[in-house]
């Protein structure tokens, strides 16, 4: 991985390699939900701002 200024516990640390090990349409559903997810909390900051 590059350099960031970004920290990862371990606790999502883990969870990333976990997700890893999962079937390819399992990851894709993962990361739909992850993608939803940021959206809507975009979408909401938005309106609240």
């Amino acid at each position: 991985m590059g350099a960031t200024d970004l920290e990862v516990d371990s606790k999502t640390l883990n969870r990333v390699i976990e997700r890893q090990k999962l079937p390819s349409n399992v990851r894709d559903k993962v990361f739909y939900f992850i993608d939803m997810s940021i959206r809507d909390n975009k979408a909401r900051d938005a309106y609240v701002s």
